[in-house]
């Protein structure tokens, strides 16, 4: 992030940037030297919407000096403090739509490793990551959805959540930084720590759902061999118990030390080769399976039973992905 704009050869700041640590374009304040002399005089608060717009622009009182209203591709209307056209001084804010800086001669926005056309909505030139950000379009901006996501970096909506973060203090931090929704940060984020034991054990979550972690190893024959799987005639079934997400292998690319990536939808940059295939074991619940004609008690313990499917390397959208290949299979209960 820019923190300090100098003019020429002068070593004494023209304007000063506090960033926020909420999300990677969290602008908290602006200092900016009015007169020339050196002293960064003026001090104006950034106040920004859940989309990362900067809407309002605040003195050190609280009172609002500018506010900016947006079209959906980002165009800005500068504003009054009561809403109408603006009539006061120019302020030279250039921190405007999600966060991203407006050049203000050619109102081009510059997104990091491309300039966003804010009248056009889309981008002037081809995304650097080709195919791997949209599936058909080199210059589209966010899927056409700007009013609900953003892109910081101008390559793809929003950054890849990254399974080390988990059980870090600073996981939440992290994930906000890397451009990803708040309530997708609180469902990852929200865990306490990385399974305690071994990897079938689900860490309690606060917020949202389980994750389902799994034991690894190479695929062979399906169904495995030896494992002997239930047919519908037994009066307990194994099952998840829960709605949740499922980690996916590791593969041979990674280093093996930590969770492979977790299975939630349009998510990939997997660390595995296409084609290669991988049998995954998850730890289940006993419960009694509705309309059997014998009744048994089942054990309802995490672990009772173990539940398997296959993951095959795939490529998807130029990215890495695991993908489910063969339908979750349970055990016979214990």
């Amino acid at each position: 992030q820019v923190i300090e704009e100098r003019v020429d050869t002068s070593t004494d700041a023209e304007k000063q940037f506090v960033w926020g640590l909420r999300y990677i374009d969290d602008l908290v304040l602006r200092d900016r030297d009015t007169t020339g002399n050196g002293t960064l005089d003026e001090r104006l608060y950034s106040l920004q919407d859940a989309n990362w717009n900067v809407t309002a622009l605040a003195d050190a009182s609280g009172d609002v000096q500018e506010r900016f209203a947006y079209q959906p591709y980002g165009e800005s209307e500068e504003l009054d403090p009561d809403f109408t056209t603006y009539s006061g001084s120019n302020l030279d804010w250039t921190v405007r739509f999600t966060g991203r800086e407006l050049d203000l001669n050619t109102r081009l926005q510059i997104n990091r490793n491309r300039y966003l056309h804010l009248q056009l909505g889309c981008w002037i030139t081809r995304d650097p990551i080709g195919y791997t950000g949209s599936q058909w379009n080199l210059y589209q901006y966010v899927g056409g959805f700007p009013i609900n996501t953003f892109d910081p970096v101008g390559e793809r909506q929003i950054a890849d959540f990254n399974v080390e973060w988990l059980g870090s203090s600073g996981c939440y931090d992290y994930c906000i930084a890397a451009g990803i929704p708040d309530h997708e940060c609180h469902y990852f984020c929200g865990f306490n720590s990385l399974p305690p034991d071994w990897p079938g054990e689900i860490s309690p979550g606060r917020l949202g759902m389980p994750i389902f972690w799994g034991e690894e190893s190479i695929a062979g024959e399906w169904p495995p061999h030896g494992v002997e799987f239930q047919d519908g005639s037994e009066s307990c079934n194994c099952v998840f118990g829960m709605n949740g997400s499922f980690e996916r292998p590791r593969g041979t690319l990674a280093d093996g030390t930590t969770p492979g990536p977790i299975s939630t939808p349009g998510r990939g940059d997997a660390q595995c080769r296409i084609g290669e295939r991988r049998l995954m074991k998850y730890q289940g619940i006993c419960e009694p399976r509705p309309n059997a004609e014998t009744k048994c008690p089942c054990r309802q313990e995490r672990g009772s039973c173990s539940i398997y499917t296959i993951w095959e390397c795939d490529n998807n959208r130029g990215r890495s992905n695991w993908k489910q290949k063969e339908r979750f299979m349970g055990t016979k209960c214990d």
